[in-house]
C-alpha cells in the first residue's frame, strides 16, 4: 500500500466515488474546482470512447468511465505516481471499462481514436503544451468527437485562438468565477 495516502469521498453526478491521492500529484487534498466543473459539464454518452489527458489520480476519467457504461475510458498522465493512483482508484470504484497508462502527451494512445477527450492540464504547462495537447487531441478524435478543456477563466482568449486554429471552432461549455470549460468539435 502507498504511504501518506489521502482519501477523498465525493458525490459526483449523483454517485459517491472514493479516490486515494498523495503528495506529488495535483490537488491531493480535494478534487479541484476546475475538475468538478468539468465533471458536472461533460456530456458522456453510454457508448463513448473517452480519453482523460493528464488524468492525475483520475477523478474526471473515472466519472467518465462510470457514465460510458457500454464504452470505455483511458486515463493517461506523464506522472508515474498519478498513473499508479489512477489504477488503484479505477479498481476501488469497480470500473472494468477503464485503464490508466503512463504517457508523454498522447504518445501511448497516438494510434487510437476517441469520441470524447477531456483534459484539465496543469496551469503551469504554458501555451506551447496546451497547443500540443489540442493538436494531439484533434488527431486522436473521431469525426464529430469533442474536446473539453478546463483552464483558468482569464485564459479564455488564448484558448479560443488555439481551438479556432486547430479545430476551427470554440465554445464555452461552462464557466465560473475562476475556471472555464472550453469545447471544440472535430468537424
Amino acid at each position: 500500500m502507498i504511504s501518506n495516502l489521502v482519501e477523498i469521498k465525493e458525490k459526483l453526478r449523483g454517485k459517491v466515488f472514493i479516490f486515494h491521492t498523495r503528495s506529488g500529484v495535483f490537488s491531493k487534498g480535494a478534487i479541484d474546482q476546475g475538475s468538478k466543473l468539468m465533471i458536472e459539464t461533460m456530456v458522456i454518452k453510454p457508448d463513448d470512447i473517452v480519453l482523460d489527458l493528464g488524468c492525475g489520480y483520475g477523478p474526471i476519467g473515472i466519472v467518465a468511465a462510470d457514465l460510458a457504461t457500454q464504452g470505455k475510458a483511458i486515463l493517461i498522465d506523464a506522472n508515474i505516481r498519478a498513473v499508479r493512483l489512477a489504477k488503484e482508484n479505477i479498481k476501488m470504484n469497480s470500473l472494468g471499462n477503464a485503464k490508466a497508462l503512463l504517457s508523454d502527451g498522447l504518445e501511448a494512445v497516438a494510434d487510437q481514436q476517441f469520441t470524447v477527450i477531456l483534459s484539465n492540464p496543469p496551469a503551469s504547462s504554458g501555451l506551447e503544451i496546451f497547443a500540443e495537447f489540442c493538436q494531439g487531441a484533434f488527431d486522436c478524435l473521431k469525426p464529430g468527437g469533442k474536446l473539453y478543456f478546463v483552464t483558468q477563466a482569464r485564459l479564455k482568449e488564448a484558448v479560443k485562438r488555439v481551438f479556432e486554429k486547430v479545430f476551427g471552432n470554440f465554445e464555452i461549455a461552462a464557466r465560473n468565477n475562476k475556471y472555464l470549460v472550453s469545447l471544440a468539435i472535430k468537424k
